[in-house]
């Protein structure tokens, strides 16, 4: 058993923080010879979140810090995982709230429905990176990529290379919308495939299209790669 738990460490990295979870694989060790098999679990999962917090890190640090006026959200570590499929990370870019606050009684009337949506996230303009190394959702990019070598296309799709890097963007444009009421915002997604890596980039409530496909070219692909591996 001590020596599956070396390979778990080891299969992560060299991270002086991964070696720090030591103490808590060694008490499941223990945990375990001593059958108490619940505190071994809870040992287990304890290295685990330390270990996928390092690794999320890891992933995250190939992302920009700002995109035009977008700049990274404080996370509270939900984004992150680490599963049967692999591991991912998700980082949310939004602009600064306005520090204004409304001065009349008109400007503080909300209507009822948008806030609700306001609640959802609605139409806010953000753009929405997750990096995973679960590459069956890759799919898309290799099926696009294959019909266009086959002189095929789709509209509202266009595979192209980003940095080298296979990769497909996909928009909707907006406009009114007689169902849903009012003006429907443009959305934008672009996928990559970086080696074991699977890069998307979900731009929504944006006025122009084209930041997906901005931020896509502003992510360290080299050192993603690195870090995943092929």
């Amino acid at each position: 058993m001590k020596y599956i738990l070396l390979i778990v460490i080891f299969s992560f990295g060299l991270s002086e923080t991964i070696f720090a979870q030591k103490e808590d694989l060694q008490a499941a060790q223990v945990n375990i010879d001593s059958k108490e098999y619940v505190a071994a679990l809870d040992n287990i999962s304890k290295a685990k979140r330390a270990i996928t917090k390092v690794i999320s890190d890891n992933l995250a640090s190939v992302l920009p810090e700002k995109l035009g006026g977008f700049e990274m959200q404080e996370q509270d570590g939900s984004d992150e995982g680490m599963g049967s499929q692999g591991v991912s990370v998700t980082r949310v870019y939004k602009k600064p709230a306005a520090e204004k606050e409304p001065t009349t009684e008109e400007e503080q009337i909300v209507d009822p429905m948008m806030a609700a949506t306001m609640m959802d996230g609605g139409n806010e303009p953000q753009i929405k990176v997750t990096i995973s190394s679960d590459m069956m959702m890759a799919g898309e990019v290799m099926n696009a990529h294959s019909m266009s070598e086959n002189q095929m296309s789709q509209e509202g799709r266009k595979a192209l290379r980003i940095k080298g890097f296979r990769a497909v963007v996909k928009t909707q444009q907006g406009g009114a919308d007689a169902m849903m009421g009012g003006n429907q915002p443009s959305r934008e997604t672009a996928q990559v495939i970086v080696g074991g890596a699977f890069v998307s980039i979900e731009a929504q409530g944006l006025e122009k299209l084209g930041n997906a496909e901005k931020m896509a070219n502003q992510i360290d692909f080299l050192r993603l790669k690195e870090i995943i591996g092929e």
